[in-house]
């Protein structure tokens, strides 16, 4: 996102991407958190990011919703409903779970850890998710 442009990763795919932003004050207050000292976390900084990122979405014709306000079901059931994806029968609780653990454990806003995200006796969590899982 530095350069302006969607990394070479994504961009075969850019037909199946849905942008996220966040309202300046609120990732300002984000960023504050995590470190306050610097550039990083400057009014100028993140409103630069934002705009750069919307531009780019506008430019790609990449639909994006801002999240502010929202839980991540709310964030995923208005992408879902906007693109007009159907759910899979029983996929609801999957969904709930995997999203849950593809965003390592945040929730509204607040960190919880799931007792998947823990690390195992060596240390890993990845031991730990793989085996919720797959069972192995």
């Amino acid at each position: 996102m530095e350069s302006g442009r969607l990394p070479d990763a994504l961009f075969p795919y850019r037909e199946k991407l849905y942008g996220l932003t966040i309202a300046p004050q609120r990732l300002r207050q984000i960023r504050l958190k995590r470190r306050s000292i610097g550039r990083y976390a400057s009014a100028q900084q993140v409103s630069f990011e934002l705009r750069a990122v919307e531009a780019m979405y506008n430019k790609l014709g990449v639909p994006f919703i801002d999240t502010t306000y929202f839980s991540i079901e709310e964030i995923a059931s208005t992408i879902l409903s906007k693109t007009s994806i159907e759910r899979r029968p029983g996929s609801q609780r999957i969904s709930r779970v995997l999203l849950k653990h593809a965003t390592n454990g945040w929730h509204h806003g607040a960190r919880r850890r799931s007792r998947y995200s823990r690390p195992t006796d060596n240390g890993s969590t990845d031991a730990r998710r793989r085996q919720f899982f797959t069972g192995h």
